[in-house]
């Protein structure tokens, strides 16, 4: 018998902090280096968002707020289809 998190996401995937907008699933995936990924609810369309190793993340609207451990904790954001990554650059970083 396979459980519902083995079904949509194979039982070799680990993931953490998930937030679920609408009909996607955002998500980290440890068996992926941490890279974010997004799904839709029905385990369909699966993709990576960023290459980009994450420890933790917020979704606000269209956007995902994160920092980058690969860039020294910088602060990015990336729309939530994966477009328009961007690092975020203040005067006192």
């Amino acid at each position: 018998m396979h459980t519902y998190e083995d079904l949509m996401l194979g039982s070799t995937t680990e993931i953490s902090d998930f937030y679920v907008i609408d009909e996607w699933i955002y998500y980290i995936n440890y068996s992926d280096n941490g890279n974010l990924y997004r799904m839709k609810t029905d385990g369909s369309s699966k993709s990576k968002l960023s290459d980009d190793s994450l420890y933790t993340f917020v979704v606000y609207g269209d956007t995902i707020y994160y920092n980058n451990p690969s860039d020294r904790w910088k602060f990015y954001t990336i729309k939530t289809d994966g477009s328009n990554r961007r690092k975020q650059y203040h005067k006192y970083c």
